[in-house]
C-alpha cells in the first residue's frame, strides 16, 4: 500500500525451509520511494528457539504512521513489550496489531489472542478498523478496556475492532450466525459506511 507522501509498504513472510527442521516463517514491512529505492527494511526473524510469525495486513494513518496484523507461535518481541503464545504446544498461532512509526521505531502492540485479522483500514480521522474472526471467545486487552463474551453460535464468528492511534478500544461489533462467517475484504468511506466482500 502506499503512504500519503507516495511511499510504498510492503509486508509479508519469508519461508525457511530446511529438510532437517520443521518449516520457519518471519514477517516482515519493507519501506520504498516512489522510484522503489528502499528506505527501509525490518525482519522479525527467529526471536526465541522453534517460534515463527508472520505481518499479514498493513494500513497507513495521515502522518504515515503505518499499522500491521500479524500472527506468531512461541513469543513475539516489539517496541519493549514481549507477547506469549496463548497456547505454548499448540498448532494455533497467537495473533496481534502493531504500530510503526515512519521511520520504522516501533511504538506499540496489541495482543488480539485468537482473533484472526483478515483486514485493516483506515478512516479520514485516523481510526483504525481491524476485521477479525474468531473460533472462542477470548478476552482481548486494550489500554483502556478489555473485550469480553464475544458471541459464538457455531463454527466461525467476526468481529469488527474500532481503535485509536493510541490502541485505545472505541467499539466492537460482532458478526455473527448459523455456519461460518467469512468475509473477503472490507472497505470505510469518509462518512463512516462500511461496505463488507
Amino acid at each position: 500500500m502506499k503512504d500519503h507522501d507516495n511511499n510504498l509498504i510492503a509486508v509479508g513472510e519469508s519461508v525457511i525451509f530446511n529438510l532437517n527442521n520443521p518449516m520457519r516463517k518471519w514477517g516482515y514491512v519493507v519501506k520504498f520511494d516512489s522510484d522503489l529505492n528502499m528506505l527501509w527494511d525490518k525482519h522479525f526473524q527467529e526471536q526465541s528457539a522453534g517460534s515463527d510469525n508472520g505481518i499479514m495486513s498493513v494500513a497507513c494513518d495521515s502522518q504515515n504512521n503505518i499499522y500491521c496484523s500479524g500472527s506468531f507461535r512461541k513469543s513475539f518481541a516489539f517496541g519493549g513489550t514481549t507477547l506469549q503464545q496463548h497456547l505454548p504446544d499448540a498448532p494455533e498461532s497467537t495473533k496481534f496489531i502493531c504500530k510503526l512509526l515512519p521511520d520504522s521505531t516501533e511504538d506499540w502492540i496489541v495482543d488480539l489472542s485468537d482473533y484472526s485479522v483478515v483486514g485493516l483500514q483506515m478512516d479520514a480521522s485516523d481510526k483504525i478498523y481491524a476485521l477479525a474472526s474468531y473460533t472462542k471467545s477470548l478476552p482481548v486487552s486494550f489500554p483502556n478496556t478489555t473485550v469480553n463474551d464475544l458471541p459464538v453460535v457455531e463454527d466461525e464468528e467476526l468481529a469488527l475492532f474500532k481503535i485509536d492511534v493510541n490502541r485505545n478500544l472505541i467499539w466492537s461489533v460482532p458478526i455473527y450466525g448459523s455456519g461460518v462467517q467469512e468475509v473477503a475484504n472490507f472497505t470505510c468511506n469518509s462518512m463512516g459506511k462500511y461496505s463488507f466482500l
